[in-house]
């Protein structure tokens, strides 16, 4: 190791440099606007299995999270998949194309539950979240992700995919957590309505995707060590991926991002309805979480060439504490608390955009390591993580509600559901920011990135 911190300085110049063609960067950060619209329908998912469905949040919250776990074993399994899989289209691209198609068919059943009694709803909310999720999203996550490891061996490309993906998440994130109820709810809000809402979104989602596969193109591939990796048993992969210590780390931080966002999504529609009791704020609330994020995300390819990756989580984690204690200052007031859920959302942009390159700049670690190479495996593992964390935000909103005796589409809540809403809006996600910072205060990955890349560069031109 030591060795390895005292390589030339030349190769940190290189990747300092975008190498990635423009059109191919923003034909991903396009598809990351339909992976938006898909994966977010959880911001809304629950708003629709309680108020216009009416089952209860306790139930749905036990059935999300059910749900999101048994996604656990379809994100490993594709991961394994991607990795062996061989085609004129490369590993990750063809997986996008053949998935589309049914995402959109199982979006559409997702948001149609019938009318067959609270056994049979919760029995077809079951099924059909697994489908949509733990099926049709997995694969179209995972080869998503993994093609920011298989296009680019460059972090400095790897945090400008991540900063575009940000970019084109924005009106994603900003349709489906302030704009969708509102506009429904101007439209009476009815099944039909919803159904014709679920039908528009999956159908941009599946040309947005189909443009990212048309654009995208894997260029990184490893040396004949690839015919061994494939043979590998899977229980040997993964030994391989836990010794990997900068990766157990972000994915154990990737839980806790992913879990502060769906808190935020999912936990904002109610507190504008119930705390500040009017539901147009839905949108203003989206309107200051997320516009904002625009000019902070064009601002952030300098900073983290200064100052890293890693720290500028770490002040955008102290931020998030920051403005969710602004808002207890007066949990009631719309002033006051906009104002923090703008510090928040400022300081939430760099932990969204870069935990993904972040994780992919661990693969390199791990084939240097090991000696083998796995992008998608480690791309399901972050897959998992991504929807464990909504997973679990999810269910600590329903829960929460539960908890305080939330009463399903009633215009006033008791004062202990109103006590969990903005308990679940500023105590919970100021305590998620503190483990974070802890989680990564010793990670030193990047001080010795450029000499494994080309310790990495040195072997593959020695085995070609």
């Amino acid at each position: 190791m030591e060795a390895i911190r005292k390589e030339e300085t030349k190769p940190q110049k290189q990747m300092n440099q975008r190498e990635m063609p423009f059109k191919q960067l923003l034909g991903d950060g396009i598809g990351q606007f339909g992976m938006t619209l898909l994966g977010t329908l959880t911001a809304v998912l629950l708003f629709y299995y309680t108020d216009v469905v009416g089952i209860s949040a306790g139930l749905v919250g036990t059935l999300l999270l059910v749900a999101r776990f048994s996604d656990g074993f379809t994100d490993l399994f594709m991961g394994n998949v991607i990795d062996n899989t061989k085609s004129k289209h490369g590993k990750a691209r063809p997986w996008i194309l053949w998935m589309v198609f049914p995402a959109m068919i199982a979006a559409i059943a997702l948001f149609n539950v019938p009318d067959i009694g609270s056994t049979g709803q919760a029995v077809y909310i079951l099924v059909t979240n697994i489908i949509f999720f733990s099926i049709c999203m997995t694969i179209l996550t995972v080869a998503y992700f993994s093609l920011m490891a298989l296009t680019t061996r460059n972090h400095h490309d790897r945090s400008l995919i991540g900063i575009t993906r940000a970019l084109f998440n924005v009106p994603g994130g900003m349709l489906m957590s302030a704009g969708l109820i509102p506009i429904l709810a101007a439209f009476g809000g009815g099944q039909q309505t919803w159904t014709i809402a679920i039908i528009i979104i999956s159908s941009i989602a599946v040309i947005t995707l189909l443009i990212t596969f048309k654009t995208s193109k894997e260029i990184v591939t490893s040396t004949e060590r690839t015919e061994i990796e494939r043979k590998m048993p899977y229980k040997e992969k993964v030994k391989i991926l836990f010794k990997n210590k900068y990766l157990v780390k972000l994915l154990l931080a990737g839980v806790f991002i992913n879990t502060l966002f769906n808190i935020n999504t999912a936990a904002g529609v109610y507190y504008a309805i119930y705390i500040w009791e009017d539901v147009n704020l839905v949108a203003v609330i989206g309107g200051v979480t997320f516009l904002p994020l625009i000019f902070v995300l064009f601002l952030l390819p300098p900073i983290i060439k200064k100052f890293g990756k890693k720290q500028v989580i770490i002040v955008g984690s102290v931020m998030g504490i920051i403005g969710n204690m602004v808002r207890l200052i007066d949990p009631y007031s719309i002033s006051v608390g906009l104002t923090g859920m703008l510090i928040v959302s400022i300081g939430l942009v760099p932990l969204i955009a870069l935990i993904g390159p972040m994780i992919n700049d661990t693969i390199e670690y791990g084939e240097w390591q090991s000696n083998v190479r796995m992008e998608a495996t480690v791309n399901g593992f972050n897959s998992f993580v991504t929807k464990a964390g909504v997973g679990i935000g999810t269910a600590i909103v329903a829960w929460s509600l539960a908890f305080g005796g939330y009463a399903e589409g009633q215009a006033t809540q008791p004062d202990l559901a109103n006590h969990m809403i903005i308990a679940m809006n500023t105590y919970i996600p100021a305590l998620l920011y503190v483990i974070m910072i802890i989680s990564l205060a010793r990670y030193d990955l990047y001080k010795i990135y450029p000499s494994i890349i080309a310790d990495l560069e040195k072997r593959n031109n020695q085995t070609e």
